[in-house]
């Protein structure tokens, strides 16, 4: 939102003294006026002249600083506020320089009419920047202007009249302009800085009795990157009292985790990150919003990474200069993981002044999880290995009595303020004698599930009616649609639901792409719905604005599960939605439709919408490059999905069998032979795998370089399947011939090829083992562990694993040649690598260091019973 002008105002004052002296002022909120203290005192008679307006309104002092600001409250009976968003507050949080800033006023240099009751002044557009060190021994902002008036002619300077102008810097207000400091000529203002203002409890009090928000200043240098800390608009439905950014319902409990993440947020790294987990509607983002304010109260810079927004480098390089410490909430990070190694890596190369910590949310770790932590050295190393979970409330029955019946009370007062609909109903006799629900007796519940009870019973009609509480939710939300399409006289009755529910599937999109979206649902398809699919769109927005940051056109129904169940709901009714809306996405959206689709999959009903998937990946009509953007972007949990993937994978099979191009063939039946191992199904994966070798065998005859090298690989996973089905030695016959084909390529261009030489020799030696053959088995290893040896030189995180595995093989190789010694000496330098990975953070080599271990026992067990043997 920024500067608003219809919120700025001249301030004229009579006090003791004849005639009236002017300041500036701005509303920060629907009566509240920010101004100068040197310009009002308690007793002043104040008048107030809003910049659109052309009448003077009475006011009254209700608040003086001891820094030279106030606040002046509008009196007049008959002055209509209208809507207008409270004013967002900010504060400067680093020493980059030349931060570009406003101000609107009415200084003395704009005087065009004077006469004995009454100056006239016309307003000044201050535009300048600041510096951000300037001034801050004082604690003052001093605003460098663009363009000044001249020299003061006389005694008046021609700034006088501009004080108490509020300083804008983007859509914060960051301070309150005071006077024109000596030394400058006129091109320096000196302003109060609002988060000097801030700490003073009357301020702080006057504020949120006018606006009903707490005061907390968001970081001026990363507005663009997270996310307004108060919403733009209030709740507008039923469904929104539930978001945790409105905070209707008192945060209560969790004083463990909360001190978990204050206790890590205060250890003495310089860069630091965790992953904090829960199920969907645990309460994260609403612990993680308390955790901030908590910090906030501590001189902490905090913030969430809006979504959908880019990290830029000003951003990092701002990150890097804060000058109080930093929190960094990152919500989904499961579905946006290079937002996080980006900041991670940058840190760990640019150390900050002050620590940072970045918080990660996601309702579960999983291998996206090790994946991150193993992407980077500084990811291993800053990204704590253990995540912390939030577990369910556990409470006793007094405690959940109370919990009840303070989501009661909070969410009624919030559908009473929350539309006319609502102040009819006498909510307290749907409460009267309300118990918790069944489901809260065990003692243990989750947060969001109680309130979505709660808020349930208290818009039921027919309180003993058997619904589910979210199937209640969604009934008022569409009365909600409803209401908003009787007001821009919408009829499209059977259409809304379904242009609904594809904005949902799709998320977030700039407004292109959303009216293309729109596009591909039944009935509003062509030119002649053109209008339609405007109207349409602008109605979604009106009831779920877009995220401050970015470019989307629309936002998203919250909470999730409310959204899922939508989803649920709309494609049961409506299967082939998925088939039209899919196609339209791009890569971004199709990862949060398959988020959302993986979600909603999991509650009841949630089968419908794998079948749907199902139904898009064998339409006659799905085109390939449709099928294969939808393929990149197809996550590996929930098994369903895995599933799916292995079915998109065999339909992309067949449709590449109807063309020309071969190696395009075979890359597709290395897919499907891959993702029909993974579930557990070698004998298709084999044959899936055996087609792909032959294809590029052919392949590899006219065009040695250029499809050998997929050739081996190829024959490495037919030695894989081979092996599992028990045909040993056509797997050592597959995995010699990869390994003679790595070999080659690796003697022509070493730096690309020798870690698949490695991997297939690690391949072949195992195969070997398997048949007995030990000698030609160690050979390989051994030949193995030297690639890993002089590669993990040079790339220590990506090649010691595979040093550490090739040791452990060679060590029982040794041992099954007799070798006891040479094993122990392998056996022990695998442990020494794999102590280290584990105490890096890499969780997942745990296990592995346990089995080394195991054999490290084992042999030196051996080698103990042999020595006794030898001593008798």
């Amino acid at each position: 939102m920024g500067l608003d002008t219809g919120a700025v105002a001249e301030v004229w004052v009579r006090g003791s003294e004849p005639g009236w002296a002017v300041g500036s002022g701005c509303l920060v909120g629907e009566r509240l006026l920010l101004t100068a203290a040197h310009v009002v005192t308690p007793s002043s008679t104040v008048q107030v002249r809003l910049l659109d307006e052309g009448v003077l309104r009475d006011a009254r002092v209700v608040w003086l600083g001891e820094l030279d600001a106030a606040l002046v409250e509008i009196t007049d009976p008959s002055f209509d506020p209208g809507w207008r968003a409270p004013a967002r507050f900010g504060r400067l949080v680093s020493s980059v320089p030349s931060v570009p800033c406003e101000a609107v006023g009415f200084p003395e240099a704009m005087r065009f009419l004077e006469d004995p009751e009454l100056l006239r002044r016309d307003s000044e557009h201050l535009a300048g920047h600041i510096n951000t060190v300037a001034r801050s021994k004082q604690n003052l902002l001093e605003i460098l202007v663009d363009s000044g008036p001249d020299d003061q002619i006389g005694q008046i300077s021609p700034w006088a009249g501009m004080s108490g102008a509020a300083v804008w810097s983007g859509d914060l207000l960051v301070g309150s302009v005071g006077w024109a400091p000596r030394g400058f000529g006129q091109s320096r203002l000196t302003a109060v800085p609002i988060e000097a203002l801030a700490v003073e409890e009357g301020f702080r009090r006057a504020v949120t009795s006018a606006t009903g928000r707490k005061v907390l200043c968001e970081p001026v240098e990363l507005q663009d990157l997270v996310a307004p800390w108060f919403p733009a608009q209030g709740p507008q439905s039923p469904a929104a009292l539930l978001r945790a950014e409105h905070e209707v319902v008192p945060f209560r409990g969790r004083e463990r985790a909360l001190q978990a993440l204050l206790s890590w947020c205060k250890d003495p790294e310089t860069c630091s990150s965790l992953l904090l987990t829960g199920p969907g509607g645990q309460g994260k983002t609403r612990l993680a919003r308390r955790l901030c304010e908590l910090l906030a109260e501590e001189d902490w810079v905090v913030g969430q990474i809006a979504e959908p927004t880019d990290v830029s480098t000003q951003h990092l390089l701002t990150l890097t200069r804060c000058t109080a410490p930093v929190l960094l909430v990152l919500d989904y990070v499961e579905t946006r993981p290079e937002q996080a190694q980006q900041i991670v890596d940058y840190l760990v190369s640019h150390p900050p002044r002050c620590p940072v910590r970045l918080l990660l949310l996601a309702r579960a770790s999983g291998e996206w999880f090790t994946a991150l932590r193993s992407a980077s050295t500084a990811m291993s190393t800053t990204v704590r290995p253990e995540p912390l979970r939030v577990e369910a409330f556990t409470i006793t029955a007094t405690e959940r009595e109370a919990a009840w019946q303070e989501a009661l009370t909070a969410l009624g007062n919030g559908l009473q303020l929350l539309d006319e609909v609502y102040t009819t109903v006498d909510l307290s006799a749907r409460c009267t004698g309300a118990r918790p629900p069944a489901f809260a007796d065990s003692g243990s519940i989750q947060a969001l599930t109680l309130h979505v009870a709660a808020l349930a019973k208290l818009l039921s009609e027919q309180p003993e009616a058997d619904l589910p509480p979210q199937r209640v939710l969604l009934a008022h939300e569409r009365r909600y649609w409803q209401r908003v399409a009787n007001r821009r006289d919408l009829d499209m009755d059977q259409i809304r639901p379904l242009a609904m529910a594809a904005a949902q599937l799709s998320g977030p999109a700039p407004r292109a792409n959303a009216l293309h979206i729109l596009a591909q649902v039944p009935g509003l398809r062509g030119e002649m719905a053109e209008q339609d699919r405007r109207a349409l769109a602008e109605w979604i927005r009106d009831l779920y604005p877009p995220p401050a940051t970015g470019d989307a056109y629309w936002g998203s129904l919250q909470p999730d599960p409310l959204a899922e169940q939508y989803l649920i709901d709309s494609i049961t009714s409506e299967p082939e939605l998925a088939v039209h809306v899919l196609p339209a996405c791009n890569p971004e959206q199709l990862r949060h439709a398959l988020t959302l689709l993986s979600r909603a999959a999991a509650r009841p009903g949630g089968k419908a919408l794998m079948e749907a998937l199902s139904l898009f990946v064998h339409a006659p009509h799905s085109k390939p490059e449709d099928l294969q953007r939808l393929y990149a972007v197809m996550p590996d949990q929930p098994q369903a999905f895995a599933e799916l993937a292995a079915e998109l994978a065999t339909r992309l099979v067949t449709l590449r069998r109807t063309g020309k191009d071969r190696a395009d063939l075979a890359g597709w039946l290395t897919n499907q032979a891959s993702r029909l191992g993974s579930l557990g199904r070698p004998v298709d994966a084999l044959k899936a795998a055996t087609e792909a070798v032959d294809t590029y065998r052919q392949l590899a005859k006219d065009h040695p370089d250029v499809y050998l090298a997929s050739l081996a690989g190829s024959l490495h996973n037919q030695s894989t399947y081979l092996s599992s089905l028990g045909r040993l030695e056509e797997s050592v016959k597959a995995a010699t011939e990869a390994v003679a084909i790595r070999r080659s390529l690796a003697e022509e261009h070493p730096n690309a090829y020798r870690p698949d030489l490695a991997s297939s020799l690690t391949s072949q030696s195992n195969q070997l083992a398997s048949l007995g053959r030990h000698r030609p088995s160690l050979e390989a290893t051994i030949e193995a562990v030297g690639i890993y040896r002089h590669l993990a030189e040079e790339y220590p995180d990506a090649y010691l694993p595979g040093l550490a595995g090739s040791l452990h093989n060679q060590s029982l190789s040794h041992y099954s040649l007799g070798e006891l010694e040479e094993a122990l000496g392998s056996i022990t330098e695998a442990i020494k690598i794999r102590r280290f990975l584990t105490a890096a953070g890499k969780e997942e080599f745990e296990p592995l260091l346990a089995e080394s271990v195991q054999v490290q026992a084992l042999l030196l067990n051996e080698r103990d019973s042999r020595q006794g043997e030898g001593s008798h």
